[in-house]
């Protein structure tokens, strides 16, 4: 299961829609000790679409950790690491 990850609060709100109430909602999840190898792309300031991701598989460590530390949006894989991420919901 892949999801979107941001550093960015602001743009964390933006994606917090709630489908069942068709509604946006300030909802932000905070998730710590996420391992390297579940950041399996990035997002680049020049995007065109939210689609427009770039896949990390062929970068070096070094590389992916200069991209987490440059980028502020990533598709992620958590579902393999469910027992090591820490998840916190913050409501305002």
């Amino acid at each position: 299961m892949e999801s979107n990850v941001t550093s960015d609060i602001d743009l964390a709100r933006e994606y917090s829609y709630n489908f069942e109430t068709g509604e946006y909602e300030d909802l932000v999840v905070f998730i710590r000790n996420i391992p390297l190898e579940a950041f399996i792309a990035y997002r680049d300031d020049e995007y065109e679409d939210d689609d427009d991701f770039i896949l990390m598989d062929t970068l070096t460590e070094n590389q992916k950790i200069d991209q987490i530390e440059y980028n502020t949006l990533f598709l992620v894989n958590l579902f393999p690491y469910k027992n090591q991420i820490i998840t916190e919901l913050i409501s305002e």
